[in-house]
């Protein structure tokens, strides 16, 4: 399984300018493992410029990303 997320910050914020694309796929169900929890992998963009100055950080970066999933309390 696939999936395209996209990130903003949220208005009023001090992150409101950040935009980020994300794309990514469900990763690899291990039959034989151990203590498995779901995991998401792929690739971030970022979108948009955004900070200012000497934080301006430029559109255009990409990164790898994983998500994991918690374990129930």
């Amino acid at each position: 399984m696939t999936f395209t997320l996209t990130g903003k910050g949220r208005p009023g914020t001090s992150i409101a300018d950040f935009h980020y694309e994300y794309d990514g796929r469900v990763l690899r169900h291990w039959e034989n493992g151990i203590k498995k929890r779901m995991t998401l992998g792929g690739t971030v963009l970022r979108a948009a410029d955004h900070g200012s100055g000497a934080s301006l950080a430029r559109a255009g970066q990409t990164a790898s990303f994983l998500a994991v999933k918690r374990d129930a309390n």
